[in-house]
């Protein structure tokens, strides 16, 4: 009851779908779209819970496909603050570039990404595992 899954539309959606059934977990879906010109925009396509004050220490898990420049984590990380700001907030990635930063500078704090390069059938228990050990931690 204390972890919330939120997938990035398209990109993590599938995964999170399945974690969700099989483990029972809710799970919410971002979308991350492209505006006029280059500005991008998060949305929100589904919201397990309803109401971000039911968020209150809950543990969000923000799960993309892949991490590269950071942007599409960088602006979900920034709707969420500002939307859920009573959940804490974790950020895991299934697969990183080469050249990824392994950390993410939002609001002047660097917030850890895990970055999980395992192979797809060790997946779903290295995530579940992750999400096991961080929710132990005491939300902000």
């Amino acid at each position: 009851d204390n972890i919330i899954l939120f997938s990035i539309y398209q990109g993590s959606l599938a995964l999170c779908s399945r974690l969700s059934k099989q483990y029972n977990l809710p799970h919410s879906i971002l979308k991350f779209q492209h505006m006029d010109g280059d500005d991008k925009e998060v949305t929100i396509l589904y919201d397990a819970l309803g109401n971000p004050n039911n968020y209150e220490k809950k543990q969000i898990f923000l799960v993309d496909d892949i991490y590269d420049t950071g942007k599409t984590i960088d602006k979900c990380l920034e709707f969420l603050e500002k939307n859920y700001p009573l959940a804490n907030i974790n950020v895991f990635c299934i697969f990183a570039t080469e050249s990824a930063e392994r950390s993410v500078l939002f609001a002047n704090k660097t917030i850890s990404a895990a970055i999980l390069e395992v192979p797809l059938p060790a997946l779903d228990a290295a995530l579940v595992a992750c999400a096991i050990v961080s929710a132990d931690t005491p939300a902000n």
